[in-house]
Protein backbone atom coordinates (compact mmCIF):
# COMPACT_ATOMS: atom_id res chain seq x y z
CA UNK A 1 0.00 0.00 0.00
CA UNK A 2 2.38 2.58 0.89
CA UNK A 3 5.38 1.51 -1.97
CA UNK A 4 2.49 1.08 -4.33
CA UNK A 5 1.84 5.01 -3.72
CA UNK A 6 4.92 6.57 -3.34
CA UNK A 7 5.76 4.73 -7.01
CA UNK A 8 2.18 6.37 -8.18
CA UNK A 9 3.45 9.59 -6.90
CA UNK A 10 7.12 9.30 -8.25
CA UNK A 11 5.74 7.97 -11.70
CA UNK A 12 7.99 5.11 -11.74
CA UNK A 13 7.41 1.22 -11.50
CA UNK A 14 7.13 -0.79 -8.21
CA UNK A 15 9.44 -3.07 -9.30
CA UNK A 16 12.05 -0.14 -9.87
CA UNK A 17 11.29 1.53 -6.56
CA UNK A 18 12.30 -1.55 -5.15
CA UNK A 19 15.53 -1.89 -6.43
CA UNK A 20 16.25 1.22 -5.20
CA UNK A 21 15.25 1.28 -1.80
CA UNK A 22 17.04 -2.49 -1.78
CA UNK A 23 20.51 -0.16 -2.58
CA UNK A 24 20.01 1.96 -0.13
CA UNK A 25 18.17 4.93 -0.54
CA UNK A 26 15.32 6.45 1.37
CA UNK A 27 12.05 7.65 -0.29
CA UNK A 28 13.35 11.14 0.82
CA UNK A 29 16.23 10.97 -1.59
CA UNK A 30 14.55 9.50 -4.22
CA UNK A 31 12.19 12.02 -4.32
CA UNK A 32 14.89 14.85 -4.57
CA UNK A 33 16.14 13.26 -7.25
CA UNK A 34 12.83 12.74 -8.95
CA UNK A 35 11.99 15.69 -11.57
CA UNK A 36 9.04 17.70 -10.46
CA UNK A 37 8.90 15.98 -6.83
CA UNK A 38 9.57 16.93 -3.28
CA UNK A 39 9.51 15.48 0.01
CA UNK A 40 6.63 17.16 1.18
CA UNK A 41 4.45 15.90 -1.64
CA UNK A 42 5.26 12.11 -0.98
CA UNK A 43 4.26 13.18 2.20
CA UNK A 44 0.99 14.38 1.22
CA UNK A 45 0.20 11.66 -1.12
CA UNK A 46 1.06 8.98 1.76
CA UNK A 47 -1.16 10.29 3.69
CA UNK A 48 -4.03 10.94 1.37
CA UNK A 49 -3.84 6.72 0.58
CA UNK A 50 -3.51 6.44 4.68
CA UNK A 51 -6.64 8.61 5.27
CA UNK A 52 -8.60 7.39 2.60
CA UNK A 53 -7.74 3.52 3.77
CA UNK A 54 -8.54 4.18 7.00
CA UNK A 55 -11.70 5.76 5.60
CA UNK A 56 -12.83 2.79 4.52
CA UNK A 57 -12.63 1.23 8.17
CA UNK A 58 -16.10 1.08 10.12
CA UNK A 59 -14.09 3.68 13.09
CA UNK A 60 -15.64 6.07 15.89
CA UNK A 61 -14.13 9.74 15.29
CA UNK A 62 -12.07 8.97 18.18
CA UNK A 63 -10.70 5.71 17.18
CA UNK A 64 -9.48 7.21 14.17
CA UNK A 65 -8.52 10.55 14.90
CA UNK A 66 -5.39 8.30 17.53
CA UNK A 67 -4.53 5.68 14.55
CA UNK A 68 -4.12 8.85 11.96
CA UNK A 69 -1.92 11.06 14.61
CA UNK A 70 -0.17 7.27 15.07
CA UNK A 71 0.41 7.31 11.70
CA UNK A 72 1.68 10.94 10.85
CA UNK A 73 4.00 10.50 13.40
CA UNK A 74 5.38 7.56 12.10
CA UNK A 75 5.37 9.16 8.65
CA UNK A 76 8.60 11.24 8.90
CA UNK A 77 10.57 8.21 10.19
CA UNK A 78 9.19 6.20 7.46
CA UNK A 79 10.27 8.53 4.14
CA UNK A 80 13.72 9.24 6.18
CA UNK A 81 14.29 5.73 6.36
CA UNK A 82 17.15 4.29 4.25
CA UNK A 83 16.33 1.01 2.24
CA UNK A 84 13.96 -1.49 2.96
CA UNK A 85 13.45 -3.17 6.14
CA UNK A 86 12.44 -6.69 6.19
CA UNK A 87 11.78 -7.79 9.64
CA UNK A 88 11.37 -11.66 9.85
CA UNK A 89 12.02 -11.79 13.77
CA UNK A 90 8.31 -10.98 14.93
CA UNK A 91 6.96 -13.93 12.46
CA UNK A 92 5.71 -11.39 10.08
CA UNK A 93 7.21 -12.67 6.78
CA UNK A 94 8.53 -10.27 4.63
CA UNK A 95 6.97 -6.69 4.89
CA UNK A 96 7.45 -3.20 4.42
CA UNK A 97 5.69 -0.20 5.30
CA UNK A 98 3.90 1.42 8.76
CA UNK A 99 3.70 -1.30 11.27
CA UNK A 100 3.26 -0.61 15.18
CA UNK A 101 3.57 -2.77 17.79
CA UNK A 102 2.15 -5.97 18.36
CA UNK A 103 -0.74 -5.22 21.16
CA UNK A 104 0.89 -1.60 21.71
CA UNK A 105 3.25 -2.96 23.87
CA UNK A 106 7.17 -1.06 23.92
CA UNK A 107 10.05 -3.37 23.32
CA UNK A 108 10.51 -3.65 27.25
CA UNK A 109 7.31 -5.05 28.10
CA UNK A 110 7.25 -7.36 25.63
CA UNK A 111 10.38 -8.85 26.69
CA UNK A 112 8.92 -8.58 30.31
CA UNK A 113 6.19 -10.48 29.22
CA UNK A 114 8.29 -13.26 27.14
CA UNK A 115 10.67 -13.41 30.44
CA UNK A 116 6.95 -13.84 32.69
CA UNK A 117 6.11 -16.59 30.16
CA UNK A 118 9.34 -18.59 30.37
CA UNK A 119 9.23 -18.55 33.58
CA UNK A 120 5.73 -19.38 34.30
CA UNK A 121 6.36 -22.79 31.88
CA UNK A 122 9.42 -23.63 33.86
CA UNK A 123 7.34 -23.19 37.00
CA UNK A 124 4.44 -25.82 35.54
CA UNK A 125 7.68 -28.02 34.61
CA UNK A 126 8.58 -28.84 38.02
CA UNK A 127 5.30 -28.85 39.65
CA UNK A 128 4.56 -32.56 40.29
CA UNK A 129 1.96 -34.14 38.47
Amino acid sequence: MVLGSAAEFLQIEQAELRERLAEGASLTEIAEETPGKSTDGLKAALRDTLTAKLDALELTDEQRAAKLEAIYSRLDRLIARDGLRFDRKRGHGKRWGLKGNPRGLDRSRRCANSAARQRNALARKRQPS
